[in-house]
C-alpha cells in the first residue's frame, strides 16, 4: 500500500522543463514532485523500496541532502525517471548520486529507448558545479563509465519454501540444528525494543570492525518512518532472553531485502546468524514475497560471499555508473578507512558513535 506524500515543490538549480528538440511533443527533461514521483514507482513493475518516496525523505531529512528527481516525459506520460540526492564530500565539493545508502537501484524506464535519451541528456541538464553524478545500479548502463567494485545475491521465493531448503549447503543445515538444539528463539516486529536490541548488536559489530556507526538518530527513524508504515521488519534471535543477532529486513513490490545485520561475538558458536537469516528467509516465504535480496557485497569480502552462495543465492555483479566523473575506488579501500579501523577496534564504542555521527553522512 502506498501512503500519502508530502506534496514537493522542489527547489533546484536548473529549469523544471527543457524541450529535448523544442518540438510541442518532443520528450522533455523535468523535475519531479514526490507525488509524481510515488505515482510512477507504485506503476512501475522493477520498483524497489530504494526507491519509495518513505526512503528518499529519510536520507534526505537525516543527512540534509536536496533531493532532485529527473525524468524524461512526454505529454504528461513519465518515460524514465531517476533520483538524485545532493552528496558533499567532507571538503565541499558536490556530487550526485542515485542513490547513496541504497546498495543498488534497478533504472526505472518504459524502454530502454526512454532511458537511454534520459543519460544522455543528463549530463548537459544538470549544473557544471556537480564534480560527479553517479548512478547505482543492477546492470551496466550507456555512461561514459560502468565499474564494478560490488555484488549483490538473490534468492527466488517464488515456490514452496520445502524447495527452496533443499538448495542450502550442509554447512547451513548442520549449523542450523546447532541453533536449534541450543535454545535459540526467533521474533519479528516493528517496535522501538526491537531497533534498540538491533542497534545495540550493530554498534558492537561495526565496533569490532573498525567502522563508523551510522548515528543512532538514523536507525530511529527507520523504526518509525520505513518500518511502522510497513515496508520493513526487524528480526531478532534471542538467547536466554537476550538478544544475540538481528537483522533490518526491508519489504517493497515482491522483495524482501536483508538491509542491516549485527550478532554478539561471544554468541557465534550457537550459530545465530543462521538462525536469524533462515527464518528472513521463512517469514519472506510466508507472506509472498518473490524474490530475497541479501543487498551488496564488496568484492573483495570473499568470505561473506561464499556465506551467501551457501544459501542457493544467486551472486550477480552491482554497478556504479558515471554520468560525469571518472570512476572512485571502493570505500572499504579508501586510505582514510584503512588508516581509522585499527584505532577504533580498540577505542571505547563511543569513539565509534561520535565518528558516524560527525562523518558519516560524507561516506555514501
Amino acid at each position: 500500500m502506498v501512503s500519502s506524500v508530502t506534496e514537493s515543490t522542489q527547489t533546484s538549480d536548473e529549469p523544471l522543463k527543457q524541450q529535448m528538440t523544442g518540438r510541442d511533443d518532443s520528450p522533455s527533461i523535468e523535475h519531479l514532485t514526490l507525488r509524481e514521483w510515488q505515482a510512477f514507482v507504485a506503476s512501475h513493475p522493477r520498483s524497489t523500496v530504494f526507491h519509495h518516496h518513505r526512503w528518499l525523505e529519510l536520507l534526505s531529512a537525516q543527512y540534509a541532502m536536496k533531493l532532485k528527481l529527473v525524468a524524461l516525459r512526454r505529454e504528461g506520460e513519465i518515460l524514465a525517471a531517476i533520483p538524485f540526492l545532493e552528496c558533499r564530500s567532507f571538503l565541499g565539493s558536490r556530487k550526485l548520486i542515485s542513490l547513496p545508502f541504497s546498495d543498488v537501484q534497478p533504472f526505472l524506464q518504459q524502454s530502454p529507448k526512454d532511458g537511454e535519451q534520459l543519460l544522455s541528456a543528463l549530463d548537459a541538464h544538470l549544473p557544471q558545479n556537480y564534480r560527479s553524478i553517479v548512478i547505482r545500479c543492477d546492470e551496466p548502463l550507456p555512461t561514459p563509465y560502468s565499474t564494478s567494485h560490488f555484488v549483490r545475491h538473490e534468492i527466488n521465493l517464488d515456490r514452496p519454501f520445502a524447495e527452496i531448503e533443499k538448495t542450502f549447503d550442509s554447512n547451513i543445515r548442520r549449523n542450523l540444528r546447532r541453533a536449534q538444539e541450543g535454545g535459540l528463539r526467533f521474533d519479528s516486529g516493528v517496535n522501538r525494543s526491537l531497533m534498540e536490541d538491533f542497534y545495540r548488536l550493530h554498534l558492537a559489530t561495526r565496533k569490532k570492525h573498525g567502522v563508523p556507526i551510522q548515528p543512532k538518530s538514523y536507525f530511529l527513524r527507520l523504526q518509525k518512518e520505513i518500518l511502522e508504515p510497513g515496508l520493513g521488519i526487524v528480526g531478532r534471535v534471542s538467547h536466554n532472553d537476550r538478544a544475540v543477532a538481528a537483522a533490518v529486513f526491508l519489504t517493497y513490490n515482491q522483495t524482501f531485502l536483508y538491509k542491516y545485520g549485527a550478532s554478539d561475538i561471544n554468541a557465534l558458536a550457537l550459530r545465530p546468524n543462521d538462525l536469524l537469516l533462515y527464518h528472513g528467509l521463512r517469514v519472506g516465504c510466508e507472506r509472498g514475497y518473490r524474490q530475497f535480496d541479501f543487498g551488496v557485497s564488496d568484492r573483495a569480502q570473499d568470505g561473506l560471499r561464499r556465506f551467501k552462495t551457501k544459501w542457493g543465492a544467486v551472486e550477480s555483479d552491482a554497478f556504479h555508473c558515471y554520468v560525469r566523473g571518472e570512476p572512485e575506488e571502493a570505500r572499504t579501500n579508501s586510505l582514510a578507512l584503512r588508516t581509522l579501523s585499527p584505532a577504533l577496534r580498540v577505542a571505547p564504542a563511543w569513539c565509534c558513535r561520535a565518528l558516524g555521527e560527525l562523518f558519516y553522512r560524507y561516506s555514501p
